[in-house]
């Protein structure tokens, strides 16, 4: 199966009085209970404010059966916290994050392993799972790494440091 050019592709309103505030979007389908559901509205009229273009996503398992099963590489699946855009890339083995207002990149984070699952935004920190076997917890902000965990029986944790307030 091909796929196209993958565009990313962020919707903001412009109204006359200024620009919108929208609410955090900060984990796959936007809340825990995977609703998909913001209590925010949105305006009739949207404007497209900027978009990116990056390589078509290249599932990870080749075989059929599991590409029915472990669909989640196929797109992009971004999470929003504050004017930050976060994406994975299991083509690269990275986190990014976009300004939402502009679409620039602000920071890149490498793993050992692709990021094929949507990241977690809480507070101003970042989390998120790579196929190297290890939780990252990232500044927000910066990207700086702020620890890993790695995860799995006879594991060895690798936690750098793991703040008071976790």
């Amino acid at each position: 199966m091909k796929f196209g050019p993958v565009r990313f592709v962020f919707l903001a309103v412009v109204l006359l009085s200024g620009s919108l505030e929208a609410a955090d979007w900060p984990m796959w389908r936007f809340d825990a209970a995977r609703s998909a559901a913001s209590p925010e509205g949105l305006p009739a009229k949207l404007y497209l404010e900027w978009e990116r273009q990056y390589t078509p996503r290249t599932p990870a398992w080749e075989d059929p059966l599991n590409r029915d099963l472990m669909p989640y590489d196929r797109v992009f699946e971004p999470v929003v916290m504050g004017k930050r855009l976060f994406a994975g890339f299991n083509d690269a083995d990275k986190m990014v994050a976009l300004d939402t207002e502009s679409g620039e990149e602000l920071w890149a984070f490498y793993a050992d392993g692709p990021v094929r699952f949507p990241a977690v935004a809480w507070e101003d920190r970042l989390f998120f799972v790579s196929d190297d076997g290890f939780l990252y917890c990232l500044n927000a902000a910066d990207g700086a790494l702020e620890w890993k965990f790695r995860g799995g029986q006879g594991a060895q944790s690798h936690a750098l440091r793991f703040p008071a307030d976790i």
